[in-house]
């Protein structure tokens, strides 16, 4: 779905989708991928402020990836795993912001100077997880996250 006007634009993705894989020399039944995303969503929003200067915004939304983790642990330490991809992380979602100056160098080249920022929000996405043994002795999964809000500054020039 999209919208757009002479200085500004919206466009909205939905995506429902199921992803499963056979192996059948490492496992015997369909299992889910690693990558079963059920639902995406991304909102992509630019808006052109001069005819020089634009501001743009980008969404993004699934549900988590999955992983594999023990059902199970025996008291030698022995993991046990009833099927691959058997564990859903936590939803992912984002919010990038960035801005674009567009200027002439001195030979009449474009030029782009952006400013931008990754997770905007800071949100601590899952990236990977594993089981760890609390002081009771109980085995716990833990989420871990990797990049946290990440600003970047960008020359573009072109000839």
């Amino acid at each position: 779905i999209g919208y757009q006007t002479s200085s500004f634009s919206a466009t909205a993705y939905y995506t429902l989708g199921w992803s499963k894989r056979s192996f059948p020399e490492v496992y015997p039944n369909w299992f889910w991928a690693n990558n079963d995303n059920r639902h995406k969503v991304n909102l992509l929003f630019s808006y052109k402020v001069m005819k020089d200067l634009e501001v743009s915004a980008n969404w993004n939304y699934h549900t988590g990836n999955r992983i594999t983790l023990p059902t199970n642990v025996l008291a030698d330490g022995t993991q046990l795993y009833d099927t691959p991809f058997n564990f859903t992380l936590p939803p992912y979602h984002r919010l990038d912001l960035a801005m674009t100056y567009t200027m002439k160098s001195s030979k009449g080249n474009d030029f782009d100077l952006s400013a931008s920022v990754y997770n905007a929000y800071n949100n601590k996405n899952a990236f990977f997880a594993y089981v760890e043994k609390d002081e009771n002795g109980d085995f716990n999964g833990i989420a871990y996250s990797v990049l946290p809000v990440f600003p970047t500054l960008t020359i573009t020039y072109r000839f």
